[in-house]
């Protein structure tokens, strides 16, 4: 469901970036999914040869490129052991393999492990087991959970999962400390078949390190 005009516009803006991190959900992968299957689905073979196409592209764009699976990726794992948890044992079954990642010199992130950027935390958005995309603004979910999480206030947290942009400052603590927070837009077309009435926003992320603290800026269509 990637829109080709969000990526083209993305790559014309960042030419002068040496980095990428796709923040999880690359792959839909409705053939495995508990969901109705439309007549027209991508079947996950096809899908995977896609992704692999694009993932080559775009290592050729940027020095560095980083894949964090989001629970769409974990898609397969999730069948797999449900399903077939002899066969997920077996050498090749695991998603980065199956797209030749190492091949390619993509980085790749399990999708529950969260990631650190300076004093930004990094999150797909998916790990709490709570969706906050269905709500207009679900920065301050995350944020909430991350300060209890983390025990503390002042936490920096980005995610993604909700095809929605989204920014939320958190009220202040007693000491003055307080949390931050960001969702970024997505590149899928803003109509899915399966979801016509979303409300998905365009765009991305760009992070700025500024001696150590991280300046999020989000670029929306």
């Amino acid at each position: 469901h990637m829109d080709a005009k969000v990526m083209e516009r993305f790559l014309a803006s960042t030419k002068d970036k040496t980095a990428l991190l796709i923040n999880g959900d690359l792959l839909d992968s409705e053939s495995l999914s508990r969901h109705m299957k439309l007549h027209n689905l991508v079947e996950y073979e096809h899908e995977l040869q896609m992704c692999h196409q694009l993932l080559k592209g775009l290592k050729e764009e940027f020095d560095h490129v980083y894949f964090k699976a989001g629970n769409h990726d974990y898609w397969l794992e999730r069948y797999l052991l449900m399903n077939a948890r002899e066969v997920f044992k077996l050498r090749g079954m695991q998603l980065e393999e199956l797209l030749q990642l190492a091949g390619l010199g993509v980085h790749y992130i399990h999708q529950l492990r969260s990631m650190s950027f300076n004093d930004l935390d990094i999150i797909h958005g998916h790990e709490f087991n709570t969706t906050y995309g269905n709500g207009k603004y679900p920065a301050g979910g995350y944020v909430d959970k991350w300060q209890t999480f983390k025990g503390r206030y002042d936490v920096r947290i980005l995610a993604s999962h909700c095809h929605r942009q989204d920014h939320v400052i958190s009220k202040r603590s007693k000491d003055g400390k307080y949390g931050e927070g960001w969702v970024t837009p997505a590149f899928c077309r803003k109509g899915a078949a399966y979801n016509p009435y979303a409300g998905w926003d365009n765009g991305w992320a760009v992070l700025h390190n500024e001696d150590g603290k991280v300046r999020v800026q989000i670029v929306t269509l």
